[in-house]
């Protein structure tokens, strides 16, 4: 071919590019495009198109350095901007590629895959705001976007701030209408149904998932979860165990089908087969975390010294001396639902489910206070002013959630590592402290999968370890902790439910409801895994179930004996 020496012989080398780029050969096309970048080699849509043909032949780096030369030479053409933060965000540069797509939209504010893409990003990053911000202003601009209407479903359900299940069911709902062969969609909103109490519903959308994509196996899981197994139920076995079988299922699909198989081979009271898909379920996720218990034990060794008796003394009278809230604290499936389904049966109390506000705090706290120190250590740079602002806003954002409530709850578990903060900030809270029997707790743990959070929970041996440290570190509150720690024993209310519940609501300075006993008749969203089980009477199967497992239990009998 003669040199290009016009814009006809530059036109008819990209377009000969494309030609090879849409039938696949990505090698020819690169070899045109190079040879048109010779002739014109600052042009941005050559540049661009060279970019995303490297991309797809793996060369990604290389292909970042062209998008960004194309936009030098182009700076407000929207879509090399958000292809650019496509590729960025592909390499885990999340910072530029949000930047990326906020480019795009400053030149083109209704890009639809801009806005998309940018929502998504954000949302991974817990700016729930911001996200549904770009998703809302989507689906005004293009309102049968299935797609757009699924993602704002799930950003508004996974927003723990707010209560958005309603309005996240009808998201859901209008990306199924638009798109009824949508399986994520229908998951979600099965999702969506179990948080609010409706189990059946629940179910029926798993299986709508199902019959849209009978391979989806993470509304196997969900459909495992929503429900108690028998032995009429063979049907849903006998399919997960064929799927199992195929050989090009990934890792993640895997472990959604083992966890599900370990649900309904527990439900079936067939231990050794649960205990092998729990098992399975446990070692892949292990490929894909790290976690060292001699960390977290030095950590906990950091909170005790810092929390001691001595500083207890030298901060009193901080933070607000609000008497709303209620910490609901303890060990992963210890009761902490149970306690707040019923504490949220009260009248006067609102059940705001886990909140990450302390985590949060205690991670954003160096950066509020200028300090290198990280948490507990950055503690000593807090001001009483600090401390009363920070408390102030917090109860803020509590009342937000239901302003005429007395009393509101923050049941996340794990807030028993920041109860030193806690007392810094509301040293009138009410602290519930829940505790279960060691191995049922673990146990329960291992069987569990949780979607983040929690790398600990997938290894018995890790999971005794940190269930030491939790001992420990709530042995040093019990000591020390200038406030009542009122402890509800999980075996003990399930013996006796009315007793306990009458003193969990007197610690909590309440008068006695009767709505307080039949907790499983309150209708609230409930965003755990053991929505289920709180909207069911007392039962006591959960009692001693380690003891189905004693064999396989050996690293956690070794240690926590």
């Amino acid at each position: 071919m003669k040199p290009a020496n016009s814009q006809a012989q530059l036109a008819q080398l990209f377009n000969e590019a494309i030609h090879y780029q849409q039938k696949g050969q990505f090698a020819l096309a690169e070899k045109s495009l190079r040879q048109a970048l010779k002739h014109a080699p600052q042009h941005p849509e050559i540049l661009h198109a060279l970019g995303l043909v490297l991309h797809q032949q793996g060369q990604t780096a290389e292909a970042i350095k062209l998008l960004k030369k194309a936009i030098a030479n182009k700076s407000d053409e929207a879509i090399y901007h958000n292809n650019l933060g496509n590729l960025l965000n592909e390499q885990g540069n999340i910072a530029q590629a949000i930047t990326a797509y906020r480019a795009a939209l400053r030149h083109k504010p209704n890009h639809l895959n801009a806005l998309y893409n940018l929502a998504c990003l954000l949302e991974k990053q817990g700016d729930y705001d911001g996200a549904t911000q770009c998703l809302r202003h989507l689906v005004k601009l293009a309102p049968q976007d299935a797609q757009a209407w699924n993602q704002l479903g799930s950003c508004l359900l996974e927003d723990w701030r707010y209560n958005h299940s309603a309005e996240a069911i009808a998201c859901y709902q209008k990306a199924v209408q638009y798109q009824p062969n949508y399986a994520d969609a229908w998951n979600n909103l099965g999702i969506a149904y179990m948080d609010s109490g409706n189990s059946q519903t629940a179910i029926d959308c798993y299986r709508q998932a199902l019959r849209c994509n009978p391979q989806y196996a993470r509304a196997y899981e969900n459909l495992a979860r929503a429900k108690k197994f028998t032995t009429n139920d063979t049907a849903d076995l006998i399919a997960i165990e064929n799927l199992l079988e195929n050989k090009e299922l990934d890792n993640n699909a895997r472990l959604y089908l083992h966890s599900a198989l370990g649900k309904i081979y527990d439900d079936l009271n067939q231990y050794p087969q649960a205990f092998h898909h729990y098992q399975q379920t446990n070692q892949l996720k292990q490929q894909t975390i790290q976690y060292d218990y001699r960390q977290h034990s030095a950590w906990i060794d950091e909170i005790i010294q810092t929390f001691n008796a001595d500083f207890f003394q030298q901060h009193t009278q901080t933070g607000n001396p609000s008497t709303a809230p209620v910490f609901i604290i303890g060990m992963m499936r210890s009761g902490t639902s149970l306690v707040e389904q019923i504490l949220a049966s009260h009248p006067l109390v609102y059940g705001a489910g886990e909140l990450n506000y302390l985590p949060q705090l205690a991670q954003q706290l160096p950066q509020l206070l200028k300090t290198t120190n990280t948490f507990p250590a950055c503690i000593a740079a807090l001001s009483a002013n600090t401390c009363q602002q920070l408390a102030d806003t917090l109860l803020h954002r509590l009342h937000a959630y239901q302003p005429q409530a007395q009393k509101i709850t923050d049941k996340l578990p794990a807030n028993y590592l920041y109860l030193g903060l806690i007392y810094l900030l509301f040293p009138n809270a009410t602290i519930i402290h829940c505790q279960r029997d060691p191995f049922d707790t673990c146990l329960s743990i291992y069987f569990q999968r949780f979607s983040k959070n929690h790398p600990y929970a997938y290894d018995l041996t890790n999971i005794a370890h940190y269930y030491q440290d939790y001992q420990r570190l709530m042995q040093h509150w019990q000591t020390i902790f200038p406030a009542p720690i009122h402890t509800v024993d999980y075996e003990n209310l399930l013996a006796n439910q009315e007793n306990v519940s009458r003193q969990l609501v007197a610690a909590c300075g309440l008068e006695w409801d009767e709505h307080c006993l039949n907790y499983h008749q309150t209708t609230r969203t409930v965003r755990t895994a053991s929505h289920w089980q709180v909207r069911q009477p007392v039962y006591k199967s959960s009692l001693a179930r380690w003891k189905h497992y004693e064999p396989y239990l050996k690293p956690l009998k070794e240690i926590l004996e």
